[in-house]
């Protein structure tokens, strides 16, 4: 799969005044509405229940809606919902969004370009020109590969950390500025890699605490090895580390409960290399963190 949905967030963060107009909204035809109804719905019930998403995405898609057809493009080409995979409808939509200049479609279709995914030609030049337009139009996605691309050196474009440190802060910033729902974890963690490979270790902070306290099993195990290792601005730290995966250990994460254990193995290593005053320690600044959780 090329491009996926977004993982699971809680869709209760969204207020239900919200969701009720935007719902109003997208009854009378408004695309916009529906575009930011089916994101939510993505970001709610992830890639388990992708028809509610589809429902939105088609309709505005049907209407000429440059972003709806962006995202109707992933559901063609990949076969979601009750969709039929139909590759050459999926192109076509998906080339029709980005000649409406919609930046997340042009992002997509230099990746298509760059790769030679469903059928096409592998394409360099033509990725690039995607891409680079994608990115003046401020595309989030977009920052990002091209991020990537600096980083490597790879598709044609020269390695420099620098520009790449540029780009991967203008798609923190794009994603802020964008994002249908900043409470979502997903949304939040995209938001601490970002800036943390910007180099913005206090906006990153910021962004993991709020997933953190959401519950996100992820963000809490980020925080615990970037104590351990010290890392993406923090400190070595294995009481801190220790009580992040005490925490993480505690949560069954779906859809892979046993992923709790491995934050178990983590912490029963830092163990040995610990005093018991400082296990102690541990163990009890991982029970107020356990209190402090949105459960």
């Amino acid at each position: 799969m090329c491009f996926t949905l977004a993982a699971a967030a809680n869709l209760a963060a969204v207020s239900q005044l919200e969701l009720s107009t935007l719902k109003a909204r997208a009854a009378v035809g408004d695309n916009s509405a529906r575009y930011k109804l089916g994101v939510i719905c993505e970001l709610s019930a992830g890639p388990a229940d992708a028809e509610k998403p589809l429902e939105y995405f088609r309709a505005g898609a049907e209407a000429g809606h440059a972003a709806c057809m962006g995202k109707f493009a992933i559901y063609q080409l990949e076969g979601l919902g009750s969709l039929k995979k139909d590759i050459s409808a999926g192109v076509k939509t998906l080339q029709a969004a980005a000649a409406l200049k919609d930046p997340d479609a042009l992002a997509m279709l230099a990746q298509i370009h760059f790769e030679g995914w469903y059928g096409m030609a592998k394409d360099s030049k033509l990725g690039a020109k995607c891409l680079d337009e994608a990115c003046e139009l401020k595309s989030a996605m977009g920052y990002s590969f091209r991020a990537g691309a600096y980083e490597y050196g790879s598709e044609g474009y020269p390695k420099d950390a620098e520009a790449a440190k540029r780009d991967i802060l203008a798609c923190a910033l794009a994603i802020e500025a964008t994002a249908a729902d900043l409470d979502a974890p997903v949304i939040q963690k995209s938001l601490y890699h970002a800036y943390a490979k910007a180099e913005r270790f206090n906006d990153a902070r910021k962004w993991l605490d709020k997933a953190i306290l959401a519950g996100s099993f992820e963000a809490i195990t980020e925080r615990a090895t970037s104590h351990m290792r010290g890392w993406n601005g923090e400190t070595k730290d294995l009481v801190q580390a220790y009580a992040y995966f005490n925490l993480a250990a505690s949560i069954r994460p779906e859809p892979f409960p046993k992923a709790s254990s491995l934050a178990a193995d983590s912490r029963e290593m830092l163990a040995k290399q610990m005093t018991g005053a400082q296990i102690a320690e541990a163990q009890r600044l991982s029970t107020e963190m356990n209190a402090k959780l949105r459960k």
